[in-house]
């Protein structure tokens, strides 16, 4: 956690505490969305206190703050609370949403908190889109903090200080905007990044229809957008909203990107927009983020802030946690994780991998069973790049497998390169019968693979 501002720090306390009860109760505190508002409270002076269904590196570290964290959940919340802000992994059935209701406590989502949150400062920047959120809200993170914009940030993954939370002047916030269950839509946004538009989330979203009639109206609640153009769906938004729209993408664009190039672990690419062109040096490798950083780059040349030293903090971003993160090397092999559970994700990390090291071996885990039954065939594709597949059973989340698919399936489907194994197997064989550099894919629960995979580094 950063603090910016003494001053700022209470002025977001006194306007907060026109719109919140003192003692506030996170049920699933040590999700990464929950855990830096929780944080955000505590520092700002509410009374916070909190549950979750395991220990982890999260709920350590909230208890090292002051803040009161049981495992697992409990049958009562602690006396005078308030406000109950719950996680979406939390079930509707769980003790302490029955309690609250018994109680007449209000129940509020994550996303009305971070509403609340935004509504509290001056100006509001919100990054959302199908992929690369966490990534361009870092990126734009560390060039408002080299710019000494004391904007307050909410991340769903590590800024460049480690953090996921810096509290400002009260003047500017930034934060990441997740389109699940439409939780973006209690955000109301000076501005609105968002970086593409695809199908996802097929629990909220049953058809393209609906996803993008979700993104408009995040859209059309925003003062201006900067859109990426490079999805069909995002190329009509850019055509169908009445909200000011600023667009970047490889293509026809206000921000155009060309001559991507990379090597080693870092890229460059040039960018032509009205102003001119630039040259834009990134210590972080991938044609992702590339477009993410001409996302950034469009929003702060289209907000006027100073082109040479946006450049600079771009040079210097190394990258976020989970996203194409090289863990260390197995036997000269270079193991890398990245989260991506979306095929259109699984492409980009597979063909930067593959540019990088010529034969790429993938462990992938499925996240949820509606995703995997939606983009069957996508996945099928996109996995197919790559010359090694190792599958490890679907996970489940929140689902039950109503869809008839699992990982056995899958790798029928794409082949003979692919293979499904337990678990517990999967880091042995993917040493044993396969080659090249490894990474390990996925947003499900891998940690136990993680862990297996650096035990063994070299």
């Amino acid at each position: 956690m950063s603090i910016n501002s003494e001053t700022g720090n209470r002025e977001i306390e006194h306007r907060l505490k026109e719109k919140l009860p003192r003692k506030i109760h996170f049920s699933g505190i040590g999700g990464a969305g929950m855990t830096p508002l929780a944080m955000l409270l505590s520092e700002l002076g509410f009374s916070v206190s909190g549950t979750d269904l395991a220990e982890s590196d999260n709920v350590r570290r909230l208890r090292e703050l002051g803040i009161d964290v049981r495992v697992p959940h409990i049958e009562e919340l602690p006396a005078s609370v308030g406000l109950l802000v719950r996680s979406l992994a939390v079930p509707d059935n769980s003790p302490e949403l029955e309690y609250s209701r018994a109680e007449g406590i209000p129940v509020w989502s994550r996303a009305q908190l971070l509403g609340a949150v935004a509504s509290a400062h001056g100006r509001t920047v919100a990054v959302a889109g199908s992929h690369g959120k966490s990534t361009t809200t870092a990126m734009l993170d560390c060039i408002f903090s080299s710019l000494s914009l004391y904007q307050s940030t909410v991340s769903g993954a590590r800024l460049s200080d480690g953090e996921t939370l810096r509290i400002g002047d009260g003047s500017l916030f930034l934060c990441e905007a997740c389109e699940y269950r439409r939780a973006f839509l209690h955000i109301k946004p000076s501005v609105a990044l968002i970086t593409n538009i695809e199908l996802d989330h097929t629990d909220t979203y049953g058809s393209e229809e609906e996803i993008y009639s979700a993104f408009l109206k995040l859209a059309e609640s925003a003062e201006l957008v900067i859109l990426g153009v490079d999805t069909p769906l995002s190329r009509r938004l850019s055509l169908e909203s009445n909200t000011r729209v600023v667009t970047f993408g490889e293509g026809e664009a206000n921000f155009s990107l060309e001559s991507f190039s990379q090597g080693g672990r870092g890229s460059s690419f040039r960018v032509r927009w009205a102003g001119g062109e630039d040259e834009i040096n990134l210590s972080v490798p991938g044609i992702a983020n590339a477009k993410d950083a001409l996302g950034a780059y469009a929003l702060c040349m289209t907000l006027g802030l100073p082109r040479e030293s946006v450049k600079r903090a771009l040079s210097g971003f190394s990258g976020i946690d989970r996203r194409l993160e090289l863990l260390g090397f197995i036997e000269g092999r270079a193991v890398y994780y990245d989260y991506a559970h979306h095929p259109t994700e699984i492409i980009n990390t597979i063909s930067t991998l593959k540019e990088l090291h010529g034969r790429v071996s993938v462990l992938f885990r499925p996240h949820t069973y509606s995703r995997t039954s939606a983009l069957f065939s996508d996945f099928v594709s996109s996995l197919g790049l790559a010359d090694f597949v190792t599958l490890v059973e679907i996970y489940a989340a929140r689902e039950k497998n109503l869809f008839g698919v699992s990982s056995e399936g899958l790798a029928c489907a794409i082949g003979e390169r692919a293979v499904c194994v337990d678990t517990k197997d999967a880091l042995s064989h993917i040493l044993s019968s396969t080659e090249g550099a490894i990474v390990l894919m996925g947003a499900g629960d891998i940690d136990g693979i993680i862990k297996e995979a650096m035990s063994l580094m070299e």
